[in-house]
């Protein structure tokens, strides 16, 4: 009976550990991050950021089609503000 508490003792910690360690790996903010475009914006829809999908909106308005690179200006509540590339030039 100790062995298996000390088993499952050792396995519910592993898991922690790495949880842990996921979450403190991501970004904490994406602004800055380059995306590429999901969904078109137009001007919202969804970009991938780091693998993860996120709702986005362009920033000034314009439409912004499909696998168009895109940088993350800003961030209001869990919607991204992003810019297409080429106009950050």
């Amino acid at each position: 009976m100790i062995l298996f508490s000390l088993i499952s003792l050792i396995a519910i910690s592993l898991t922690l550990l790495l949880y842990l360690h996921k979450r403190s790996a991501r970004p904490h903010s994406p602004i800055s991050l380059p995306a590429t475009v999901h969904t078109t914006l137009c001007p919202n829809g969804s970009v991938l950021v780091n693998g993860e999908l996120w709702l986005a909106q362009s920033l000034d308005g314009k439409v912004i089609p499909e696998r168009t690179e895109v940088t993350v200006t800003g961030l209001h509540d869990h919607l991204l503000l992003v810019t297409q590339m080429s106009d950050q030039l």
